[in-house]
């Protein structure tokens, strides 16, 4: 009983961390991500008191659990549709089949001559498990690669929990521990995603700020995007995931010659993802970049915003 007490405590905690973590989506499209995120730590906190009020070996508590294991991957999916105009319709068409389809064997439990207990076959473990490394493989090489990995662990865990004895003192600890493991690194993310102070800012640290937030395939597609404008105006630079580097093996990165072009396309292919203000508050003003890592866009002889996107 104090397993579970203990885990209903902390997934309670859980919750109003992943609530705290609005500001940080606030101008930008994973705003449908995290609400995902709060529907799966709530159903955490729903199937942790569950296990307190009914027993853990409820067939109801296991279900719950596996519902929570499902929602848990939701976020992580909801940031692979998040570009205007997709996002709109992703959870229409993309996330809502998901959950069905992942949560038949619950159905199959409420069903006449369904199974009185959550049964997991080898075809429902294989997608969830494709589902956990697509989402949260999206986040390998970021800033925030603990908390995917701390998530894919404890969603194993978890289902591990669910096995022959899901009532039992192993199948407890399991959930103890999976929460601990998604807990402490949200706690940890809620410091990393903090507002930088204004000031003297380069592209390379918007660039990095959003690689970290929608991951590595919008990150690649985006560098793609902008090489190919960059080969096309026979740019001095390219840009690479962790940042823009010189054409010229070994010199700095020199933005002054085509500072303008890389600034509106920038803008124009962020626009996808995050509203004017979000980049505006990185990179409040643009001038002409010097030699450096990345080349400054802050600072004096600057000019307005909009004749860059004319």
């Amino acid at each position: 009983m104090i397993a579970q007490i203990i885990t209903f405590v902390a997934t309670l905690a859980t919750t109003w961390l992943v609530v705290v973590l609005q500001p940080a989506v606030c101008g930008t499209t994973l705003t449908t991500a995290w609400m995902w995120a709060v529907t799966a730590s709530v159903s955490w906190a729903v199937a942790a008191g569950a296990s307190v009020m009914m027993g853990p070996g409820a067939s109801a508590v296991g279900q719950l659990w596996y519902v929570a294991a499902v929602l848990t991957l939701c976020p992580w999916i909801a940031v692979l549709g998040a570009r205007r105009p997709t996002v709109r319709v992703w959870n229409g068409f993309v996330i809502v089949p998901l959950i069905a389809v992942l949560l038949w064997p619950v159905a199959l439990c409420w069903m006449p001559r369904g199974p009185d207990r959550l049964i997991l076959e080898t075809p429902h473990l294989v997608g969830f498990g494709l589902v956990l490394v697509m989402g949260t493989g999206n986040f390998l090489g970021t800033r925030f690669v603990l908390i995917a990995l701390m998530t894919m662990i404890a969603e194993i865990l978890l289902i591990v929990s669910l096995g022959k004895d899901p009532g039992g003192a192993n199948a407890a600890a399991y959930r103890v521990i999976a929460v601990a493991l998604v807990m402490l690194p949200i706690a940890s993310a809620i410091m990393n995603v903090r507002p930088r102070a204004i000031g003297p800012r380069t592209w390379n640290d918007v660039w990095n700020d959003f690689r970290d937030r929608f991951g590595i395939v919008w990150a690649n597609r985006l560098a793609d995007r902008v090489n190919a404008e960059a080969r096309k105006e026979n740019w001095d630079v390219r840009l690479q995931p962790q940042g823009f580097v010189s054409t010229t093996p070994g010199a700095a990165v020199n933005f002054s010659a085509h500072w303008r072009q890389i600034d509106h396309t920038l803008r124009w292919l962020l626009r996808r993802f995050v509203d004017d203000e979000w980049i505006n508050c990185r990179v409040p003003s643009q001038v002409v970049p010097g030699l450096n890592d990345g080349g400054s866009l802050a600072g004096k002889d600057s000019i307005d915003a909009s004749s860059t996107l004319s």
